[in-house]
């Protein structure tokens, strides 16, 4: 039988890069993320209906109240902010 040396450090660095791994596939699954300007932002589950007259856009966004968020349209993009006690 032979020894093996024990090395903490590798073993932790190990169990950091199955963290990172399993949080970053939660993170995709659940919360789609963009990276904008090198900043991570949420982006909610949307869902757009277009009519003869108007763009209907509908957004998830649980736990948020209408009036807790501010909302900008413009030709390019909409973008939703919560403006609430968050």
């Amino acid at each position: 039988m032979s020894l093996i040396r024990w090395q903490p450090m590798r073993e932790l660095d190990l169990l950091h890069q199955q963290m990172d791994r399993l949080f970053e596939g939660l993170a995709e699954r659940d919360f789609p993320m963009l990276s904008m300007n090198g900043e991570l932002k949420w982006m909610p589950a949307i869902g757009l209906q277009e009519t003869d007259h108007e763009v209907i856009l509908k957004a998830q966004i649980p736990g948020i109240e209408a009036k807790d968020l501010d909302v900008q349209v413009s030709p390019e993009a909409v973008m939703l902010k919560v403006v609430g006690p968050w």
